[in-house]
């Protein structure tokens, strides 16, 4: 598969300072581009309320579901790991105790803090190392879907 940058990709990256890849700036981005960036972080101020707002309000907000399997596993392994650490009062029938229920969490907290990193590499593993983390992924998602009545206080 090959990718094409547009200008206007190539300008971006340019003006961002991660590299040069084709793009000279002409004098006068050099002054509007950073007024370009500021005039957009305050048009955004209204929509970050509203989006802040909302998720205080309903738990997630509008933006949220465009990419709602980061927006998942950004927050989900912080949260398991506060309930393993102070939350868990008995562990699920099935489970033969305590120790086993945290190995289970503690599984659970890192297949899902692996998803940023399996993104990045497009689920295709290229190595051991990517492969270990595909395998932690999967069984984090395995067991989270086996206990998922059981994440309860």
């Amino acid at each position: 598969m090959k990718v094409v940058m547009t200008e206007s990709f190539k300008k971006d990256v340019s003006k961002m300072g991660l590299g040069d890849i084709g793009y000279n700036m002409k004098w006068w981005e050099h002054v509007t581009w950073p007024i370009e960036r500021v005039l957009e972080k305050i048009t955004d101020v209204p929509r970050n309320i509203k989006w802040f707002w909302q998720r205080g309000t309903r738990g997630y907000a509008d933006c949220d579901w465009w990419d709602l399997d980061h927006y998942l596993a950004g927050w989900l392994p912080k949260a398991l790991k506060d309930f393993r650490t102070k939350g868990i009062s008995s562990h699920p029938v099935g489970v033969k105790g305590r120790k086993e229920w945290v190995a289970i969490l503690k599984k659970m907290e890192k297949g899902f803090g692996n998803f940023e990193r399996l993104s990045d590499i497009f689920f295709h593993p290229k190595n051991k190392r990517e492969e270990k983390w595909m395998k932690d992924y999967k069984e984090g998602l395995r067991l989270f879907s086996k206990h998922f009545y059981n994440l309860w206080d």
